[in-house]
């Protein structure tokens, strides 16, 4: 995500980038599942909105994961790639690599994307089955290498701290309970980042009614997908289980995550969550169709398909204008423009620690809500900072250790209350940044020595050491040539992929009709 997000706002500004990744996503989101359901106008518009405007988009939109939110808007299309390479219709499998890809721009997206796209393959019927099953495994590896292998190289065992699975575990956000929550698209752990509206009678209500209405359309949806549909059920139930796992057997997850690598992806379950929701805005409006196909009335019809298109609008109304004025853009003071150009200006390669030592911070220019450190984001170096999350609890404070080797070690430096400039270029830390702003305080015993470069009521550049003295970082070198390498061959494999696309469309545009052959029947 840092990857592309460093190219794109090489080309593009930074804010003009925010601002078109979530608005594409909310459309592709909406257009992907508007394409996937069979009928009408009203059906399609009924899937679109269902798509768009649920909990599971409001409470991503609060926690500010649009990575989620992209890997979310991918999941139709990659379904649709799937149905065809069931199909074995052209340039399928390069469409799953594209949807993918897309999704994979974080780990937690890659595995949302997967959990829907690669059931719906693998699902047993159809054509060729092991070879589009080798095509989608394939095209999944591929699409993931760029996080998969980093990964594989940072100096981390790949193990959470197993008291995450508590403090992320689905909480109900309707009266009903979590499971109810969970099937119409919320329950996440986060109390802050859910709709005011959840807790009234109507979410409950609603949530039922779509998951009666998704029952009662999937039939239809099963007849136009074929033996796929049941694949993506699959993938979708077991979403669900997945999601309430950390809330049903926690001591189970917990033993996961901290001895199996790459089981912390598990944590966050409400995020599995994405494949159930696409599925119920597509089988949702089938369902309410043959309430309108009973009913008689012309007038009576169109009341109740308008009414499916407005009704999710009327039950989450907190999602209007921005989530009632809560998404809001944010200029950064000028001091961080200062330290910006100050590192940039340099021809050091040093990295940089932030203090206070802690992963989240409060502005009072962002109306003091907390957000996480965006030091690592603002300068072109290699930040390092705390990776313990600290999450508030009813009891207290539970804090959950990261799992970056080197910010321990850092922290533990840091908390030795040594002057920086002795500790620091062990770590191969040349520059400080202190940000006074934002609740936490810094031991004044820790830049004993360190030279101000700026100086800035909200933030100061310290330089701790000539940045000639540091390691080379050789092997940290090697490391992201081999990383970079990757990049490059999957990118030029996309690229591939776009102009395999764009092929197959132009031949099957270009295809003789039997009105152009003049055998019209």
């Amino acid at each position: 995500m840092d990857a592309v997000l460093a190219v794109a706002t090489a080309l593009v500004d930074g804010a003009v980038v925010q601002r078109a990744v979530l608005a594409t996503s909310l459309v592709l989101a909406g257009l992907g599942a508007a394409r996937l359901v069979p009928g009408g106008r009203w059906t399609s518009a009924g899937a679109a909105t269902l798509a768009v405007w649920n909990p599971y988009v409001a409470e991503r939109l609060l926690m500010g994961h649009w990575g989620i939110l992209l890997a979310y808007a991918a999941v139709p299309w990659g379904i649709a790639a799937a149905l065809d390479l069931r199909r074995a219709r052209p340039a399928a499998g390069w469409r799953l690599l594209v949807w993918l890809a897309v999704a994979g721009v974080t780990a937690p997206g890659a595995v949302v994307a997967a959990s829907a796209v690669l059931p719906t393959v693998l699902w047993p019927g159809g054509s060729r089955w092991a070879r589009r099953s080798l095509v989608a495994l394939l095209s999944a590896l591929a699409a993931n290498l760029p996080w998969l292998l980093p990964a594989t190289l940072h100096p981390a065992a790949g193990r959470s701290d197993a008291a995450a699975v508590d403090v992320f575990a689905v909480r109900a956000d309707v009266a009903i309970g979590r499971v109810a929550s969970l099937m119409s698209g919320g329950g996440i752990w986060n109390a802050d980042a859910v709709p005011a509206s959840r807790g009234a009678v109507s979410a409950a209500v609603f949530a039922v009614l779509l998951v009666v209405a998704a029952v009662a359309g999937y039939a239809e949806l099963r007849r136009t997908w074929g033996r796929g549909a049941d694949g993506l059920l699959a993938g979708a139930v077991l979403g669900l289980l997945l999601a309430l796992w950390g809330a049903w057997s926690p001591n189970t997850l917990g033993w996961a995550v901290e001895n199996v690598p790459g089981a912390g992806l598990l944590r966050d379950g409400h995020r599995l969550a994405a494949p159930w929701v696409v599925l119920t805005a597509c089988a949702a409006p089938l369902g309410v169709s043959r309430v309108v196909r009973r009913l008689r009335a012309v007038q009576a019809q169109r009341l109740v398909a308008a009414g499916l298109v407005l009704l999710p609008v009327v039950v989450l109304p907190d999602l209007s204008w921005g989530l009632l004025g809560r998404l809001a853009p944010v200029p950064y003071p000028a001091g961080w423009h200062a330290v910006h150009d100050a590192l940039a200006s340099r021809d050091d390669t040093a990295d940089v620690v932030s203090l206070p030592w802690q992963a989240f911070r409060r502005y009072p220019w962002n109306d003091g809500r907390a957000v996480l450190d965006p030091l690592p984001r603002f300068v072109d170096r290699t930040v390092v900072t705390s990776a313990d999350l600290p999450v508030a609890r009813p009891g207290g404070v539970a804090t959950i250790a990261g799992e970056d080797v080197r910010a321990r070690r850092v922290g533990r430096l840091v908390g030795s209350g040594r002057p920086l400039v002795a500790t620091m270029p062990t770590e191969g830390i040349g520059w400080a940044v202190v940000q006074y702003d934002t609740p936490g305080a810094v031991d004044p015993a820790l830049l004993e020595g360190a030279t101000v470069v700026v100086g800035t009521p909200s933030i100061a550049l310290l330089r701790l050491t000539d940045p000639a003295t540091l390691p080379s970082g050789s092997a940290a070198a090697a490391y992201r040539g081999l990383v970079l390498a990757v990049d490059v061959a999957v990118l030029v494999l996309l690229l591939v992929a776009l102009v395999e696309i764009v092929r197959c469309r132009s031949r099957a545009a270009t295809v003789p009709t039997p009105e152009t052959r003049g055998g019209a029947r």
